[in-house]
């Protein structure tokens, strides 16, 4: 479900949103805003995820999220290696 501020990525393809600048620089230098940044795929998470993971050795991963943390997908990509974690879970 794509989230209704990315309804307007194509409107602001000259302009920042939230946080964007910090990222793509404050005059876009290094990209614009795009569909998949604002609302990436979950490959394109759990590609990033795994590989953060391999490149620091981590054992552990802690997903915050406002909805669906995908823990069980994560662990799945992850092939259990590395345990995930959610305040979500955690709170159960």
């Amino acid at each position: 479900m794509k989230s209704n501020v990315c309804k307007h990525v194509a409107e602001s393809r000259n302009h920042h949103l939230f946080s964007s600048a910090q990222c793509l620089g404050y005059s876009s230098e290094f990209g614009r805003v795009t569909d998949e940044l604002c609302f990436p795929s979950k490959d394109m998470i759990f590609t990033q995820v795994k590989r953060a993971v391999d490149r620091l050795g981590a054992v552990a991963v802690f997903v915050a999220a406002d909805r669906d943390a995908m823990i069980a997908d994560f662990e799945k990509v992850l092939d259990r290696k590395v345990r995930c974690q959610s305040l979500s879970r955690i709170q159960k």
